[in-house]
């Protein structure tokens, strides 16, 4: 991983006559390039994910500052004119290649799961079923594929 950081490092133009807002950590300017690439995460999505979930501050190493999602864009855009963030990609490939790990794409859902009512019309048929004793039958597509199901009462 040290190659890649010092790629990054190329980037950074520090101005000692003149002064200004230091830069970012490489590591954590690294490590931001792949959340949003692994997680599909907009610029402030990431940044709101970063502060909200301890998994991410985990894994850019807790440091002391996160940057703030203009940071992030400005400095992959840095990285995209100069070329750099090709290397850091095909490196951090290179890496996972060797150690033998493969890495997915995931999503990152927050999902409220609601039953939803029967309906009056399938509520009062299903009554009169059960009291005939007949057989209740229903058909659901699923993946293109028409299932059908029946239940005796």
């Amino acid at each position: 991983m040290e190659t890649i950081y010092s790629s990054g490092k190329k980037c950074f133009y520090d101005d000692k006559k003149q002064g200004g807002r230091p830069h970012t950590d490489e590591l954590v300017v690294v490590r931001s390039m792949l959340l949003p690439a692994w997680y599909n995460l907009s610029d402030p999505e990431l940044e709101f994910q970063c502060h909200d979930r301890l998994s991410f501050r985990n894994f850019f190493g807790f440091p002391e500052m996160i940057p703030d999602f203009s940071t992030i864009w400005r400095i992959r855009d840095r990285l995209e004119t100069d070329g750099v963030d090709t290397l850091i990609w095909a490196e951090l490939q290179h890496q996972l290649d060797s150690k033998g790990f493969k890495v997915e794409k995931g999503t990152i859902q927050d999902v409220t799961f609601i039953e939803a009512d029967l309906g009056k019309k399938r509520y009062r048929n299903e009554k009169k079923a059960r009291k005939k004793g007949k057989w209740l039958s229903s058909q659901i597509r699923r993946n293109g594929i028409w299932i059908r199901m029946e239940v005796s009462v």
